[in-house]
């Protein structure tokens, strides 16, 4: 299998340059351009059997190498095939996007917009929004909860119908076309079409001490994940491939997390999807693979 230093020459804090391989993208383009490519899954596809290509901490466009986890707008990332988004809120009124201290130059309600004007451009979509709180608390006058509430109510957006157990296991493709599914990971009142984050079957071994332990520590949690994913889990599944900290950034992760993932899923076939695969700077042939792997078994 793929091995950090196969990816990364010379000292281990080389910059992360800019470079477009089919796992690995950190270009502000890219070739890949699916913007329906739900359109040949069937209504009475089950999502939680499907293979869903997402990005984690999706808005982090700032901050440097050490923070950075995209290369790729929003509106870019659901062109080229992104259907479930990581957003990282602070409990602030205005809701802003931060990857761990570094505001994004985005709220919450920016977010929204860009999905919404996306999905009523391409009715045939849908589109996963995990929202979480991250950061400091600071400058506000309303609950998280209410806030996120807000936010979506003065959207515009269209939401799926949630069951009462908030579980994703019954939802279909037909349920979920031309809507946003609010995956939520915090407390309080639910938000439109919310379902519980806690729910489902989740991979996100994301402290990585080192670049060794891309290795030894997540790439076995990787596999371990595609694997379960293939037991048709009737739970919808999420694997995080990013990991990162002080002396392990995010490209380097994905440089070797993203090019593993891919080539295992190409070389596995699963009747029962992959689930959710969230990537660091995906490359055009990394989405590509998620996608086909849906119009394999449609």
């Amino acid at each position: 299998r793929p091995r950090a230093h196969d990816y990364f020459s010379g000292p281990l804090v080389a910059p992360m340059g800019n470079t477009q391989r089919g796992d690995y993208n950190t270009q502000d383009e890219i070739s890949a351009c699916n913007p329906s490519w739900m359109v040949e899954i069937h209504d009475s596809m089950a999502v939680c059997a499907m293979t869903i290509p997402g990005t984690h901490s999706s808005c982090s466009h700032h901050g440097g190498d050490r923070v950075r986890c995209q290369s790729l707008s929003l509106l870019a990332q659901l062109h080229a095939g992104i259907r479930f988004i990581d957003i990282c809120c602070s409990h602030s009124d205005s809701l802003p996007i931060h990857s761990g201290f570094v505001y994004q130059q985005k709220n919450l309600a920016g977010v929204l917009r860009d999905v919404t004007s996306f999905l009523q451009e391409f009715p045939t979509e849908g589109v996963f929004m995990h929202i979480r709180k991250e950061h400091v608390e600071e400058g506000n006058t309303r609950s998280f909860d209410d806030l996120v509430c807000h936010a979506c109510e003065q959207s515009g957006a269209t939401f799926i119908d949630p069951p009462p157990d908030r579980d994703a296991a019954w939802l279909t493709m037909g349920q979920l076309r031309g809507k946003v599914c609010v995956l939520q990971n915090y407390g309080g009142k639910w938000a439109p079409g919310a379902l519980c984050w806690k729910a489902l079957h989740i991979q996100e071994e994301c402290d990585l001490t080192t670049v060794f332990q891309i290795d030894s520590k997540k790439i076995p949690a990787i596999k371990e994940q595609l694997q379960s994913a293939m037991t048709g889990r009737e739970r919808l599944t999420v694997n995080f491939l990013s990991g990162a900290s002080a002396l392990c950034f995010p490209y380097m992760c994905a440089g070797t997390t993203n090019k593993y993932a891919m080539e295992w899923m190409q070389a596995n076939q699963s009747q029962h999807g992959f689930g959710v695969v969230a990537a660091d700077f995906p490359g055009a042939e990394f989405i590509e693979t998620c996608i086909n792997d849906n119009l394999r078994q449609n």
